[in-house]
């Protein structure tokens, strides 16, 4: 963030945010994730394993980086970033983000 000028998201005190939705960000049980995204990455195939090794690497050890996930439809995409979710958030990372277009 620092890199591109940008500051640091504060979760907890952003008063912009409504409570009811800063609470949804904040609070959720970490090691169910943390469960539901072993078992997602259990039936991962080669090319998703690759492609969620990179993102997660990026997140977790840096550079920071922005990727891009393209593929034909009935891929895996919205399952494998599902799981990405699942993992950062259970790790407590707030800086993954996506945006789909179809």
């Amino acid at each position: 963030m620092e890199e591109f000028h940008l500051p640091q998201p504060d979760i907890e005190n952003n008063n912009d945010m409504p409570s009811k939705v800063r609470q949804e960000t904040v609070d959720y049980n970490r090691g169910e994730l943390a469960l539901l995204a072993t078992e997602r990455e259990g039936v991962m195939n080669e090319e998703q394993r690759a492609a969620y090794n990179a993102f997660l690497n990026s997140v977790t050890h840096g550079p920071p980086a922005i990727c891009s996930l393209s593929a034909v439809g009935d891929s895996g995409k919205t399952f494998l970033l599902n799981a990405l979710g699942r993992r950062t958030r259970s790790q407590v990372i707030y800086h993954l983000q996506w945006h789909s277009q179809a």
